[in-house]
């Protein structure tokens, strides 16, 4: 008998909007469920610990000096993270590069 070892690769949330006037919005709430959503069809755990620009700009670069992109890249580089983790981003623009 053949078996096969399924790992589950673990998967952290980063959300980010501009401005906190979003925050009265949709924005996060929409993000949020888009990162669940897409764990679930893709079958990865959605860790707990989860990195959040909430009124930061990426365009400027905060997100990635000072905010949680940048703990979370911190994270990463420290090793802290779980091993063959992705990060889920609902567009591509909330990092804020060009």
């Amino acid at each position: 008998m053949n078996h096969e070892t399924i790992v589950k690769r673990h998967a952290y949330s980063y959300i980010r909007f501009f401005s906190l006037e979003q925050a009265k919005g949709d924005s996060f709430r929409r993000q949020t469920a888009r990162t669940e959503e897409f764990c679930n069809t893709h079958k990865l755990i959605l860790n707990d610990t989860r990195y959040a620009d909430l009124g930061v700009s990426g365009w400027t670069g905060k997100n990635m000096e000072s905010g949680a992109l940048g703990a979370f890249l911190l994270a990463l580089k420290a090793g802290k993270l779980e091993k063959n983790s992705v990060l889920v981003v609902e567009n591509f623009d909330r990092f804020g590069v060009s």
